[in-house]
């Protein structure tokens, strides 16, 4: 056989083995995912007007092209859609900022009074109270533009944006999928909002073309500001405003880590001087530009016509969105980015990955569910209605480079869809287009546990993990997540699973027994914390034993010196020594945590000088923390004396430079300053400990007031017995939240039965539910009373529920962390000046400078005692205060006769043997 002829039988040989393999292939491709047609839902959805229509496709980067109704290649027709996450910006609006704007367009008259068809809204807070105040939602209401509209309102576009969204949500979800019901029905789409009248309308228009003709009050949820997680919220965190300050400090001096930013700034800048006639030295603020020139476009506005081009309006818009998202998510060469996403974000996507995963065991549940019968629901639906600060950061965590500025009624769609095979898959859509994630998963749907660990993995933030990362220990010297104390903080409760079960709890508890115990524990089961054992919550603080200005660890490593060799073993055994006598066993001379045999030497005549021994050992921290102004300081005093040494030798002729004379005349202006900063601190931490002592004390005194208005009031004695039980029981919980203890104290839970107590203890906020019972045994007492009396019992409860308030923001807010630090370390550095400053006046008698290290320790001591003032709980007989009111309590029904009273409620059979109530019970 010639060559030729090999050749074209080998060709052969390959192309029929080529084929068998790509027939083999592609059965295998029919067989895993069978071939679908494509649905014709972008031809019959609704189109949405306005901006909220467009894809915008440069703020997703990658964003499929794909219709919104087309199913991607993970799903097909058998594929069961189990939830729908819907996160939106609002509507069109008014402008927020004043700049640029009002010499083109002075007159805003596009607003409305709201849609004509919509559908009633309640909207509460999750514990069942009315929306609370919104200090800088009040601030834009009341900035009037010329034309009616107030800053930042929804307008008649915005409104017509949001109906055409909710219309879109119904035809996909109701029509094509058949996902939700017809009309409204409770429990089956739950809503959520920010507490600002553009979220809100908006939210009311999307709920209006869901659920057209609704005649019931749809609830709808929000939360104070501070608790808010739906956007970047740096007022719960401190730690993220420390992160986004400095963020935006680089914006301000003009550094931003990519250089085509710099440069389309340079350009632009420009441009937009040439096109508004602005000064040269006119730095121009690109956010407050885009929001001008967005919100006068969007309505059919003029704009001046040098900036009404095409490039400039798109350089504006991706420069605007290139700064605005430098702060709320930063570039990943920033280095960043991840932490400035789980702080601001992190609890957000928490709960989404969270009630995704209660959908897949069908435990999700509504809040109303839950509080009222402990019946279960299932959530279709979860509408979280926010701003452009919410999408944009959600975008930058799904992998995608954020390049234009959301349009209004921007929309992240999270689509939860499961299998034949009960395999769980998400899908995203953003603005009606399918959000492919293929670049994280591999494929434009996602599996559930590769979206919660390699979509969000390292952005997912529980409650817990959120409060001990953005706190600050009041003692200034570690993050607060290491100090057990605010092991049980909660920096709020904004729409929270765990708590969602709160005031259905409290009537559960009074109503249901055993079965509102168990709706209650089902409501919070939801909710797990990733922060740390029981074990390690209880743990005893080592580092508040002691003087807490000082801390356990000393300035030297010992391990360190011990390996320098045989040359500095000597020195190794005097600083173990002096650790182990002085050091580690030092006492605490501001307040008493010693036990009774050392209280002798605490308050004996030598106490000051163990406090000596704490003075001469460092405070490690505070050094570490002031490191550079104590270095300069040292510096300052090396170079002193090497130009006095360069006089005594080499140059005579250097000029006379008295180092002494300067240090003394800069301790002495020095002085004056310490004295108002140490009287500026503990007059604060006074203040502080003040409130924290009213605020219990207000707590039990409303109690009391409740239980002997009762007593006065009704002639329910079952009713009276009620408030005499569950009043006292209101402080013990304040007590228990404060001190973060796991149970109520015996004489609390005596108070209640099995099935109440099961109840209060199943969810985490207790004193939350125990205020809703009071506030319903509030309202069943105003059945029979005159509308004064009901009015006084409202607002004891109300006084009471405010000094609780006072607790919690004292126990969850630290003292901000500067004052403490320049404070203290002030003092420190002013301690190394002292001796030098009194050199010259004492004469130069080394021993006359005893006096010093005495001055010293005082000065140490007052700032100690401010430390401590800081957290104040525990310069506070607490335990003196439960015992006084629950004596109060008692002294208006005898025990004989609430024995009486509960014998005639479970009944003689059982009263032998369940009422146990003595002297030592109440």
């Amino acid at each position: 056989m010639s060559a030729r002829a090999r050749a074209a039988d080998a060709a052969r040989k390959h192309l029929v083995v080529s084929g068998i393999g790509f027939a083999a292939a592609l059965g295998f491709v029919k067989l895993t995912f069978p071939s679908t047609a494509a649905s014709s839902e972008a031809a019959d959805a609704p189109s949405s007007s306005g901006s909220a229509s467009s894809s915008s496709g440069g703020s997703s980067g990658s964003a499929s092209s794909s219709s919104a109704g087309t199913l991607s290649p993970g799903s097909s027709s058998k594929d069961e859609l189990q939830l729908v996450q819907v996160v939106f910006r609002h509507g069109a609006r008014t402008p927020l900022a004043r700049r640029y704007w009002r010499d083109w367009n002075p007159v805003w008259d596009v607003c409305g009074k709201g849609f004509p068809l919509a559908v009633p809204v309640a909207v509460l807070t999750e514990d069942g109270r009315p929306r609370p105040p919104n200090p800088d939602d009040q601030k834009q209401v009341d900035e009037k533009y010329e034309g009616g509209c107030h800053k930042g309102q929804l307008t008649l576009v915005g409104e017509q944006q949001a109906l055409d969204f909710g219309r879109y949500l119904r035809w996909r979800y109701h029509m094509v999928h058949s996902l939700l019901p017809d009309t409204w029905q409770d429990g089956t789409v739950v809503a959520r909002t920010t507490s600002y009248q553009r979220t809100i309308a908006t939210l009311q228009g999307v709920l209006s073309g869901l659920f057209p003709g609704t005649r019931q009050p749809i609830p709808v949820h929000t939360t104070e500001e501070i608790d808010e997680i739906l956007y970047t919220n740096v007022r719960s965190c401190r730690k993220l405003h420390s992160l986004l300050t400095g963020l935006q400090a680089q914006l301000k001096e003009a550094h931003h880590p990519r250089d085509d930013v710099h440069e389309r700034a340079e350009a632009l800048q420009q441009q937009v001087h040439a096109a508004l006639g602005l000064p040269g030295d006119h730095r121009v603020h690109w956010v407050d530009l885009h929001d001008a020139v967005t919100t006068a476009l969007t309505h059919g506005k003029a704009v001046p016509a040098g900036l009404n081009q095409r490039e400039l309006l798109r350089g504006i818009n991706q420069l605007a969105t290139a700064r605005f998202m430098h702060v709320i998510a930063p570039h990943p060469e920033t280095g960043k980015q991840e932490e400035v996403l789980r702080l601001g974000m992190g609890v957000l996507m928490e709960m989404m990955v969270q009630r995704m995963e209660a959908a897949t065991s069908g435990a999700n549940r509504t809040m109303e569910a839950a509080a009222t019968t402990g019946a279960s629901s299932n959530v279709k639906m979860y509408l979280y209605s926010g701003h452009d600060s919410s999408v944009m950061p959600l975008l930058a965590a799904l992998g995608k480079h954020v390049q234009d500025w959301p349009p209004y009624l921007s929309n992240l769609i999270f689509e939860l869809w499961r299998r034949p095979s009960g395999q769980q898959y998400v899908k995203v859509l953003y603005n009606k287009e399918e959000l492919p994630l293929t670049e994280l998963c591999g494929a434009p749907a996602c599996d559930l546990q590769l979206f919660k660990e390699k979509v969000l993995g390292a952005y997912l933030l529980t409650r817990d993990q959120h409060q001990k990362e953005c706190l600050l220990h009041f003692l200034h010297d570690k993050p607060a997540g290491e100090h057990t104390e605010t092991e049980e903080v909660a920096v709020g409760s904004s729409f929270q699973d765990s708590a969602a079960g709160a005031a259905g709890a409290a009537g559960a508890a009074g109503a249901t027994g055993a079965a509102g115990a168990t709706a209650a524990a089902g409501a919070v089961g939801s909710s797990s914390s990733k922060g740390g054992t029981a074990a390690e919550a209880s743990a005893p603080d080592k580092t508040s034993m002691g003087w807490p200005l000082i801390g356990h660890k000393p300035l030297w490593d010992l391990n360190k010196i011990y390996g320098w060799g045989w040359l500095a073993r000597p020195l190794w055994a005097a600083l173990w020594l002096w650790e182990f006598v002085f050091y580690a066993n030092r006492v605490d001379v501001a307040t008493i945590k010693t036990d009774a045999a050392r209280w002798k030497v605490v308050t004996g005549d030598i106490r000051y000088f163990h406090a000596l021994f704490c003075y001469l050992g460092p405070p490690g921290h505070i050094l570490w923390n002031i490191k550079w102004p104590l270095g300069l300081v040292m510096l300052v005093a090396v170079a002193q004396a090497m130009w006095e040494h360069m006089r005594a030798t080499c140059c005579p002729n250097l000029p006379v430079f008295d180092s002494t004379n300067i240090t003394y005349n800069c301790f002495r202006l020095s002085s004056f300053a310490m004295s108002l900063l140490l009287a500026f601190r503990l007059r604060s931490c006074y203040d502080r400990w003040w409130q924290a002592r009213c605020g219990f004390t207000g707590v039990g005194g409303a109690a009391v007031s409740l239980v002997h208005m009762a007593h006065v009031y009704l002639n329910d004695e079952a009713l009276q017995y009620e408030f005499q039980r569950w009043c006292p029981v209101w402080q013990f919980t304040t007590y228990q939240f404060i001190l973060s203890e796991k149970k109520l104290r015996p004489e609390a839970a005596a108070l209640l039965t099995e099935e109440e107590l099961a109840v209060v203890m199943s969810v985490k906020k207790p004193r939350q539910v125990v205020g809703m019972k009071i506030r319903l045994l509030i309202q069943e007492a105003s059945k029979h009373l005159h509308d004064a009396q009901a009015q006084a019992m409202e607002a004891t409860f109300a006084r009471g529920w405010d000094q609780q308030s006072v607790c919690s923001r004292i126990r969850y807010q630290a003292t901000p962390q500067a004052v403490s630090m320049v404070c203290t370390g002030f003092v420190v550095i002013w301690l190394m000046m002292l001796p030098l400053g009194l050199w010259e006046e004492r004469g130069g008698q080394w021993y006359t400078l005893f006096i010093v290290f005495f001055v010293a320790v005082l000065l140490l001591a007052v700032d100690s005692v401010a430390t401590q003032l800081e957290h104040p709980w525990k310069l506070i007989p607490m335990e003196a205060y439960l015992d006084s009111t629950m004596r109060d309590c008692k002294t208006v029904l005898p025990a004989k006769k609430l024995k009486e009273i509960r014998a005639r409620q479970l009944g003689k059979a059982e009263a032998a043997d369940d009422v146990k109530l003595d002297n030592g019970s109440m």
